[in-house]
């Protein structure tokens, strides 16, 4: 088996299998006890690549080869190989309509997925001064939250946005422009 030893959440790691002198069977991809993927080899193959994005911190990848029945080829494993995965670096962007004076404000915040792994966790908005205006928890689906303000005066000013990371995804910090007229 051969792959790197390291990743970041949400890029793919590419791991191959190869066997020696046998024709045909199937390769299987492991992590740990758990089948990943299977490739079934043609006749003049001896190796396959398998593409897995990076969802959790770390895997234990390991390729066994199943070899055809009625053949004289024996299947065979390969030792482990293990791949340390990193925390991703995620893309947060906000949105705050304006607003009347009187009413209560929305901030909604996109914490970008990267390849279909979607952060949650939670989000705050804060005045300048530092003061918490709102939060809300991000979709485990969508990657999105709304957050409702405290109503405040008129002014057009500066929020402070702040994804505060989970285990799979680091903290970020964004800002955006609200108004109330």
């Amino acid at each position: 088996v051969s792959t790197r030893s390291t990743s970041t959440i949400g890029q793919f790691i590419t791991v191959v299998g190869w066997v020696n002198g046998a024709t045909g069977g199937t390769l299987e991809l492991y992590d740990g006890d758990t089948l990943v993927s299977t490739y079934a080899l043609d006749d003049d193959e001896l190796a396959a690549a398998f593409r897995v994005v990076a969802r959790k911190l770390s895997y234990d990848f390991q390729v066994r080869y199943v070899a055809p029945i009625g053949t004289n080829f024996a299947s065979s494993e390969s030792g482990d190989r293990t791949v340390t995965v990193a925390k991703a670096v995620p893309k947060v962007t906000a949105k705050a309509p304006t607003v009347n004076f009187g009413t209560a404000g929305r901030v909604t915040v996109t914490v970008a997925p990267i390849n279909g792994v979607v952060p949650t966790g939670r989000v705050e908005v804060r005045a300048s001064s530092g003061s918490l205006l709102g939060s809300g928890n991000v979709s485990a689906t969508t990657g999105k939250v709304t957050i409702t303000l405290k109503k405040l005066s008129r002014a057009t000013r500066t929020l402070s946005v702040r994804y505060l990371g989970n285990t799979l995804f680091e903290a970020r910090n964004t800002t955006v422009k609200f108004t109330v007229r």
